[in-house]
């Protein structure tokens, strides 16, 4: 029979039956504590490597310790232990933007601008609409996609397929996405339909969507992009309740359980939408500004100046007609 694996996902095959002899018991229980145990030291080796708080800081000293340079260009691992071989020029993308925009890292930011020009894609997964690139809808399956290998270090792609995500208002990432690029487009009511949605998900936790139901962990990214969302509307009381999330969650990683305990490693991906949603500037080019109508925002000038001198008319023509009837009933 065929059961999930405990640690992946995947599907892991287990076989049973009366034939199975105590040396393959002890093989399979042999495995299974190898397992556990490997899991405990990457846990607690991630632990320690995730910054201490939601500083600015720690959060900016974290990504700089996954940057890696490689003379004329430079980028960062996705994370310290799950994936310390591995550049996605999407994340690096968001990485390039926080080292340069919030943490005061030009230099880094300089030598990942070179790797994406070097490595340029059309497409930096659903997140880059933040930084001004829009996307068409509808959502479709991403795939990773290896296009080089520096120094034992994978260069990988986000792309999108040709599959269409039917379910997307099952996943809260997704629903931030869409209210993003309604935001972007100038469409706030459209923005606020999939929020909406989003805020059905929220158990005071976190968003107990599709992958809440199947992993029983919350994914701290979609808290930030929560936080990002309701800031670029200016819903104050909103962007409190899910700051306050990301605040509470210790150790800062990538996934968290109930009680807001940090498990796991932190990667990039995470840890730049944090620094965006906490510390970084919303007003462009997520928030585009309102088309002002220039008649209505003359219109209290206009009164002012208008409304007093037709009060004078009035009474003037009001004044004359008075002594026109006056001078009338005196000839009669």
């Amino acid at each position: 029979m065929w059961e999930n694996g405990l640690s992946s996902g995947y599907a892991t095959r287990v076989v049973y039956g009366r034939s199975c002899s105590g040396l393959r018991l002890a093989l399979v229980l042999s495995l299974l504590l190898c397992s556990s145990f490997s899991w405990i030291f990457l846990s607690v080796q991630a632990s320690q490597s995730n910054p201490s708080s939601t500083s600015r800081e720690d959060i900016c000293s974290f990504i700089v310790s996954l940057y890696r340079d490689f003379g004329e260009f430079g980028c960062c691992v996705e994370s310290p232990v799950v994936e310390p071989d591995v550049c996605y020029t999407s994340t690096n993308l968001l990485a390039e933007h926080v080292l340069r925009s919030i943490c005061g890292k030009p230099g880094i930011a300089n030598k990942i601008k070179r790797f994406l020009e070097k490595y340029s894609s059309s497409f930096y997964d659903y997140y880059q609409v933040l930084l001004g690139l829009n996307f068409s809808l509808p959502f479709t399956v991403v795939e990773h996609v290896v296009v080089d290998v520096v120094d034992s270090v994978r260069v990988v792609h986000v792309r999108r397929t040709e599959t269409v995500i039917e379910d997307y208002y099952d996943y809260a990432n997704l629903l931030v996405y869409k209210a993003l690029l309604h935001i972007a487009q100038g469409e706030e009511n459209e923005a606020l339909k999939e929020l909406t949605m989003l805020s059905e998900m929220f158990n005071g936790y976190g968003f107990a969507d599709a992958y809440y139901r199947v992993h029983g962990k919350y994914e701290t990214y979609k808290v930030a992009l929560a936080v990002i969302a309701y800031r670029a509307l200016g819903y104050a009381s909103e962007v409190e309740k899910y700051r306050s999330v990301l605040e509470k969650i210790n150790p800062l990683a990538t996934l968290y359980e109930q009680g807001f305990k940090g498990t796991g490693d932190l990667n990039l991906e995470t840890a730049s939408l944090v620094l965006i949603a906490l510390y970084g500037d919303l007003h462009e080019p997520v928030r585009k500004p309102e088309p002002r109508n220039e008649i209505a925002s003359q219109l209290p000038v206009v009164m002012v100046v208008v409304f007093p001198s037709v009060v004078i008319l009035i009474t003037m023509l009001i004044k004359a007609r008075r002594s026109r009837v006056s001078v009338t009933n005196t000839f009669q």
